[in-house]
């Protein structure tokens, strides 16, 4: 029996060394691929933290760009406003000093027109490209301005 008991012994260990290598091969090819995907997956993590930084540096860079748009907004609101006081004050520069009723209409036409035109070109020079849309608003609305004085004047003829 010992022959036996020699052979199967043989056997069993040769069978645990072929285990041994395949589970060793097993663990180094899972190892190789675990390597692969760690170095991809940096890759990946370098490359999203990049677009994260990109993304973020435009963020700023667009908010810079509405504080600077809001500012300009702002002061093209306050021109607005002081535009429409003087338009008022010549509403009522008109009312009261008509020498005759066609003279009037004729003057306070190309008075106000000039004036309104004066003022569209002037806000026009300080417009960026952001502001063009602004500055079409404010040349409407001068426009509006000069058709309302207008027909106010011919109104009151």
């Amino acid at each position: 029996m010992d022959c036996n008991e020699q052979a199967i012994i043989q056997v069993y260990e040769e069978k645990r060394h072929v285990w041994l290598n395949n589970t060793q091969k097993l663990q180094d090819e899972y190892e190789r691929k675990l390597k692969i995907q760690s170095r991809k997956s940096y890759k990946s993590e370098q490359v999203l933290s990049l677009q994260v930084y990109k993304l973020q540096q435009d963020q700023k860079s667009l908010q810079e760009d509405k504080a600077k748009v809001t500012q300009k907004l702002n002061a093209f609101k306050q021109c607005l406003e002081e535009e429409q006081a003087e338009v008022k004050s010549l509403r009522k520069q008109l009312g009261l000093a008509l020498p005759s009723p066609k003279a009037a209409t004729t003057s306070a036409r190309s008075d106000l027109g000039d004036l309104m035109m004066k003022k569209a070109h002037s806000a026009y020079s300080y417009i960026t490209i952001p502001t063009l849309q602004m500055n079409l608003f404010i040349t409407k609305r001068c426009y509006l301005e000069r058709t309302i004085a207008t027909s106010y004047v011919a109104k009151k003829l």
